[in-house]
């Protein structure tokens, strides 16, 4: 029989505001000689913004989500006198081995549940005592133009991209939806809680943490 077993890692910079999730999914079936194991791992979850959520912009430069969009900014159109901040979501790199082959299209007019909502849906295989892993990044940001400038950093072939954006991932697993991204052993250093920048980021995403629900379902 085979096992799957899913860990997460929430890693907040301190000099953005950005947050990288890794969803780790580990084959710990014991029996050698069993075919890979089929996963598909349903990613996402409610915004918490209501019915008023809408695209701001994706990676192709529209407002419409599709499954080619590595990236794409919402928001819930608060501007009151806290303005709820601007999302930017990226839930894969460019040339990724594996990419979401289905989404789920926030603002939706057809589908009303849709307006609160977004989610991606990743297919891949593990063998006997392998592990990949899924890498998410989201950020907060007080402008569109704030979000796209720090969209932009997403936007280049992995070898030319900021390597700190990968370190401290769980040692010992395969990131499969960005190509190709590096290990390093050992944890990610934690944000200090007496950083402002940090403190603003973890308390921002909490609400983003909290609505986040994984589903993960194995056949074979």
């Amino acid at each position: 029989n085979s096992t799957i077993q899913v860990s997460a890692q929430f890693y907040a910079f301190p000099d953005q505001r950005l947050m990288r999730i890794a969803y780790t999914f580990e084959n710990t079936g014991v029996t050698q000689g069993l075919p890979p194991v089929d996963v598909t791992a349903w990613i996402g979850g409610d915004l918490g913004s209501d019915l008023d959520a809408q695209l701001l912009n994706t990676s192709n430069g529209d407002t419409t989500l599709d499954s080619s969009d590595h990236w794409v900014i919402s928001w819930d159109q608060n501007q009151g006198i806290f303005p709820d901040p601007i999302l930017l979501h990226v839930p894969f790199g460019l040339g990724a081995g594996v990419i979401p082959v289905n989404t789920r299209a926030l603002g939706d007019q057809t589908q009303p549940s849709h307006f609160d909502a977004i989610g991606y849906r990743y297919n891949f295989t593990l063998a006997t005592n392998e592990s990949k892993t899924l890498v998410w990044f989201v950020g907060l940001n007080r402008s569109l133009a704030e979000a796209n400038t720090q969209a932009a950093q997403f936007n280049n072939s992995f070898d030319t991209m900021d390597p700190n954006l990968f370190n401290g991932l769980p040692p010992g697993t395969t990131v499969v939806n960005w190509t190709p991204a590096p290990i390093v052993a050992g944890p990610a250093t934690p944000v200090p809680l007496n950083n402002p920048l940090g403190l603003f980021a973890l308390a921002g995403l909490l609400g983003f943490i909290g609505w986040r629900r994984l589903q993960v379902h194995v056949e074979g």
